[in-house]
């Protein structure tokens, strides 16, 4: 373990980064990490509001004293400041941008990442939200090397396998694996920066990647089996959500019941909304089963209960989602 500090570049944006910090601000581990620079997103628009905000990441950094970047590009000013501290590490956790290579050359011993998949699996910018689709029984999170690849770089630690729970959201799970990941990133910095681990590389035959989500991933496809459906909703929220079409709008459905049942033979086709004698609110699946709505938004309207939404518009009973 290293006899003095080792002095910290850390590249973090959302919430999501802020137990790393907070972890290496705290040095409870006696890790030896002292936070010279935060390098964070530049304030955006956030809220209903859309009132201009720093990042969870530069508030937090203000309020721990840590001087604080924040530029649209990573240029040459970026890169001047960060070698005027004279860095030993960078630690990268959910900036949310490439990292060019010039950047990565200026501390001692590289950039240390947090990623949260069991590498090489899922590599890219959605590994929670594919595990969840694909139905993963585990995942995991990953401390790797960056290198000029995609998440490709060789692994200085990984977790145990955690189990991915069936009614388990993306954002509840991305806040387990980076709670996990957080508290071991500043010992695992430091074990590096000793000589203490050897890295190993990933076996690229086994990798497999995630993409970019857009907007038209959370269409809802009731042609899917009712598992796939809950799984999507799952892993799009809060974004881009989870919609469908109804009388020409787009409907927000928010929540779903874990368990599926099957739909009866007179609702057989996808996307068919019906109820039962306790005034549950059903969507016909395409494997015959079907999926129970718990709440719904209408395009610029508030979420309500589904028995609420068809109180209000009974003639959603009986009709063809997605059309």
């Amino acid at each position: 373990m290293p006899q003095h500090s080792l002095k910290a570049v850390f590249f973090g944006t959302p919430a999501l980064a802020i137990p790393a910090l907070r972890a290496c601000n705290s040095d409870a581990a006696g890790a030896g990490i002292e936070v010279s620079l935060v390098c964070t997103r530049p304030p955006s628009r956030a809220g209903r509001g859309r009132a201009v905000r720093p990042s969870a990441i530069a508030e937090l950094a203000a309020e721990l004293g840590i001087q604080t970047i924040t530029p649209h590009q990573l240029d040459s000013e970026a890169a001047a400041a960060m070698a005027d501290v004279r860095p030993d590490v960078a630690i990268v956790v959910a900036y949310g941008r490439l990292i060019p290579d010039d950047i990565l050359q200026i501390p001692t011993h590289g950039a240390v990442n947090l990623h949260p998949s069991l590498l090489p699996k899922h590599r890219g910018t959605s590994p929670v939200q594919t595990a969840i689709l694909s139905g993963d029984e585990f995942t995991g999170a990953s401390i790797i090397l960056l290198d000029s690849g995609m998440d490709s770089g060789p692994v200085l630690w990984q977790s145990t396998p955690v189990p991915i729970l069936r009614d388990q959201s993306a954002v509840e799970l991305s806040d387990h694996l980076f709670d996990i990941g957080g508290d071991n990133i500043p010992r695992i910095a430091s074990q590096w920066c000793a000589g203490d681990i050897e890295p190993m590389p990933q076996d690229d035959s086994e990798a497999t990647f995630t993409k970019l989500l857009k907007k038209q991933d959370g269409e809802l496809d009731w042609s899917a089996p009712a598992e796939q459906i809950l799984r999507a909703n799952r892993a799009y929220q809060p974004w881009p959500g989870t919609y469908t079409k109804w009388n020409g709008a787009n409907l927000n459905v928010r929540s779903f019941a874990v368990d599926t049942l099957p739909a009866p033979s007179e609702q057989a086709e996808p996307g068919t909304v019906w109820t039962t004698a306790s005034s549950d609110v059903h969507v016909t699946a395409g494997d015959g089963q079907s999926v129970t709505i718990e709440v719904l938004q209408l395009e610029g309207r508030g979420a309500m209960s589904a028995n609420e939404f068809v109180r209000g518009r009974p003639d959603f009973i009986g009709a063809r989602l997605g059309t």
